[in-house]
């Protein structure tokens, strides 16, 4: 399952006896909060979508237009002063690696190139977790690309 790693999905399911050790691919860090030690981006991800809507669950949807803006603003900066679309849109095709520090996996934007890495998850006993991936960072064993 490809979306299903999100806040209220274990409970909207049915309760953790109904999916244990259902499979998860997933194209981001664990962003509910596992990772966040080790990616400072999901503490800031976190903080500011509790901040705006303190009751939304995180889903993959708040995750990735998280990096969307990121992306944006990244381009934005290094257009400077002078902001105009066309501008942006060269910049945009100028950035070749992006990750929003570490919260995705690594895309060549620039390119319109999907990423070749991900995580693979299972659910055990209600909890997310990492299974065959490496300690840190994502598996990239290309050609595999997250078609979910």
């Amino acid at each position: 399952c490809a979306v299903c790693y999100y806040g209220g999905y274990v409970q909207s399911s049915g309760g953790a006896s109904a999916v244990n050790g259902q499979y998860l691919n997933v194209g981001a860090e664990m962003f509910l909060g596992e990772d966040a030690s080790s990616v400072p981006e999901i503490a800031l991800y976190q903080h500011w979508l509790h901040e705006a809507y303190p009751s939304y669950v995180p889903d993959e949807f708040s995750a990735y237009s998280w990096a969307d803006a990121a992306l944006l603003v990244h381009a934005m900066e290094a257009v400077g002063p002078h902001l105009t679309r066309p501008a942006v849109v060269a910049a945009l095709a100028r950035i070749h690696t992006f990750d929003d520090n570490g919260l995705m996996a690594p895309a060549d934007t620039g390119a319109k190139k999907p990423s070749n890495c991900y995580l693979i998850l299972q659910i055990q006993n209600g909890k997310y977790v990492k299974v065959d991936d490496p300690a840190t960072g994502f598996r990239c064993d290309a050609p595999y690309y997250n078609a979910g």
